[in-house]
């Protein structure tokens, strides 16, 4: 602001005392008031636009961040995948984080598979099917209702 403005608005009445101009006094600061005000509305302008530039790129960043996830959510299904295929196993049954891991995991789970016995199955009847079972039992009726056809 220039010197002038600053100074204070006086008038000398015609008896020689000074008195103070409030009416140009207040149009001084109504001026200064109003320049002010632009200039904080210029300045919110551009913070709004600095706030939307950083909410911008920090919505860019978390997806860049989800992106990866995704990635290496991808890569480790692939490495699975791979191994399962390799290893002749369920792809579900591997746990691992890389690729050592998990055909470390495989051929723990095919060590445990080779040296478990097969069970023999047994082909016995099923429930219900004996002689010695009485003739109300439910298999009984069940296997009477389908063979009637309903």
């Amino acid at each position: 602001m220039s010197d002038d403005a600053t100074q204070e608005v006086v008038v000398e009445d015609k008896t020689g005392t000074v008195e103070v101009d409030w009416k140009e006094r207040s149009r001084m600061w109504e001026s200064r008031s109003k320049a002010n005000k632009a200039r904080v509305e210029e300045l919110e302008a551009q913070l709004a636009s600095v706030n939307d530039a950083r909410s911008e790129n920090e919505k860019l960043v978390e997806r860049v961040s989800q992106l990866e996830e995704q990635a290496k959510q991808l890569e480790h299904s692939k490495l699975v995948a791979e191994v399962a295929k390799a290893k002749n196993i369920d792809s579900q049954l591997l746990t691992g984080a890389t690729l050592q891991e998990l055909e470390e995991c495989a051929d723990r789970l095919i060590a445990w598979r080779d040296s478990t016995p097969a069970k023999p199955r047994a082909n016995a009847p099923l429930v219900g099917t004996t002689a010695g079972d009485p003739p109300n039992s439910p298999y009984k009726t069940l296997v009477d209702i389908f063979k009637k056809g309903l």
